[in-house]
């Protein structure tokens, strides 16, 4: 297998076959001490996370392929905390973090604290944010998208309407085991094969904010919560 990326909590090899496969560390990402999925330093390691990352990622992706959500998830293999995907090519070369949020908090809190409260309702607003490993960059106008060849504005309406779609089916999920989705980052490619448009990357606790209450839930009680019969 072939390296070719490497994150703060996956890593990512070209198999043979061209697919791709996602291995999920036990790497977890924090501020101050405390586990915030949206950081972009390591807070610690925590043993089960990958194996969290690796079970949760399928269950959704399962779930979202069974309504005809086009995804790149191809198998799982939690034996080695991993999941094959189809190879595709990110928007913008590094890729761009497509933010569906149900409620005012971090970066967007932060962005328009004169104009909302901590935690307010907000109705499935979604951003775009060209990806940074190192800062949170603003989010970027569908105009400046097109101009900069990025996407088209058909492109970029089909993924918002997705990602709505998408965030919304997981809020409901979450829901049914009394747990609230706050927000959830989400990512889209161009299929290697035919350049169909596809949502991926994972699907875990890494990406999303998930309450139970006031309290963020971590990592492995996110899986045992969903995966718990």
């Amino acid at each position: 297998m072939e390296l070719i990326y490497k994150g703060k909590n996956k890593n990512i090899y070209r198999l043979p076959t061209g697919a791709l496969q996602i291995q999920f560390t036990d790497a977890v990402t924090g501020e101050n001490g405390v586990f915030e999925p949206a950081a972009k330093s390591i807070l610690k390691t925590v043993p089960g996370a990958a194996l969290s990352s690796t079970q949760l990622s399928a269950y959704f992706f399962k779930k979202l392929n069974a309504i005809d959500v086009p995804t790149h998830f191809i198998s799982v293999d939690a034996d080695h905390t991993s999941i094959s995907v189809k190879d595709t090519t990110p928007f913008g070369g590094h890729g761009i973090d497509v933010i569906c949020r149900f409620r005012a908090i971090g970066a967007f809190e932060a962005r328009y604290n004169e104009f909302v409260e901590h935690g307010e309702e907000l109705d499935t607003l979604v951003e775009m944010v060209l990806k940074d490993e190192h800062e949170e960059l603003p989010p970027i106008l569908p105009d400046t998208l097109e101009a900069l060849g990025i996407m088209t504005l058909p492109e970029y309406n089909f993924m918002k309407n997705l990602a709505r779609d998408v965030s919304e089916f997981i809020r409901m999920d979450l829901a049914k085991k009394g747990l609230e989705l706050y927000d959830m980052k989400l990512e889209f490619g161009r299929d290697s094969q035919n350049n169909e448009i596809l949502l991926i990357n994972e699907m875990s606790a890494n990406n999303m904010h998930v309450y139970k209450g006031e309290r963020l839930i971590n990592p492995i009680e996110l899986e045992e919560i969903m995966l718990k019969k």
